[in-house]
């Protein structure tokens, strides 16, 4: 088992990394939109400390990979465990493609109104 061996290839992050870095546009994309599964195999403790600093990386990307982010930092609060441990506006703001598309897509969301 590569996993046992300490081989790092088939660690989700590792796996993102090379996606992301990767010079095909659409690779990317795909890659971004499989955020909410790795966050979800990560878990929340993982997915804060791991996960959400490489999304900060991706924030230079071009148009059509930061919409696909977007999209998927739209659902992503229940994924960090709460609204207090994602602040989209220390990150997301700074480009403002993501920043709009983030809010618009939050902004339609339900509230809870308990």
């Amino acid at each position: 088992m590569a996993a046992a061996d300490g081989d790092d290839s088939l660690n989700p992050i590792s796996i993102l990394i090379d996606e992301l870095q990767n010079e095909d546009i659409q690779l990317r994309v795909n890659s971004i939109k499989k955020l909410s599964i790795i966050a979800l195999a990560l878990g929340v403790e993982k997915t804060r400390s791991e996960l959400l600093p490489l999304i900060i990386d991706v924030l230079n990307d071009v148009d059509e990979v930061l919409l696909a982010l977007a999209e998927q930092l739209g659902t992503f609060t229940p994924l960090v465990g709460g609204p207090e441990h994602l602040c989209p506006w220390d990150f997301i703001g700074k480009n403002t493609v993501v920043g709009s598309h983030f809010f618009s897509r939050v902004s339609s969301q339900p509230r809870d109104r308990t």
